[in-house]
């Protein structure tokens, strides 16, 4: 079995979000991506699907029963969701996003530099600007095997 396949078939389950980090390329400047605490989810499937939903901490629920438009746009800005397909190579796992919370990644490919040690999972972007500001960055974001 190839390394590749290893790791595909380690992948498969859901995760939940522990921690994440961006680097700004042009600065060097590190922070957290979406607050100090931020919550998500990330499930592999066996038959090669993939969803993600990343959330900031602090989201503040709308005043009333439907968002008002600033409230949706406060919604949107602190959220990262997708689904599609995933391939797995040796380094890298391949994202095919087929549906997302922004549809410019829709039709895209996100490249994930993955780490696996033991219930733990770090996946490192590709250099990519960032969706919310456009600067250069590279996001690690660590991701923990639920039970």
């Amino acid at each position: 079995m190839s390394e590749a396949a290893r790791a595909a078939e380690a992948l498969v389950g859901a995760w939940t979000l522990r921690s994440d980090s961006r680097e700004i390329l042009a600065t060097g400047e590190k922070a957290p991506l979406l607050g100090a605490h931020p919550t998500g989810t990330l499930v592999y499937t066996g038959d090669g699907r993939v969803t993600a939903i990343v959330l900031a901490d602090g989201r503040k629920a709308p005043e009333g029963l439907t968002a008002s438009d600033p409230e949706a746009v406060a919604l949107f800005r602190t959220m990262v969701a997708y689904a599609g397909r995933y391939t797995v190579e040796a380094e890298r796992i391949l994202h095919h996003v087929e549906q997302s919370w922004n549809a410019k990644w829709t039709g895209t490919d996100l490249v994930r530099f993955y780490k696996l040690e033991g219930s733990r999972l770090t996946l490192t972007t590709a250099p990519a600007p960032n969706p919310r500001d456009g600067a250069l960055s590279v996001s690690t974001l660590v991701w923990e095997r639920l039970p």
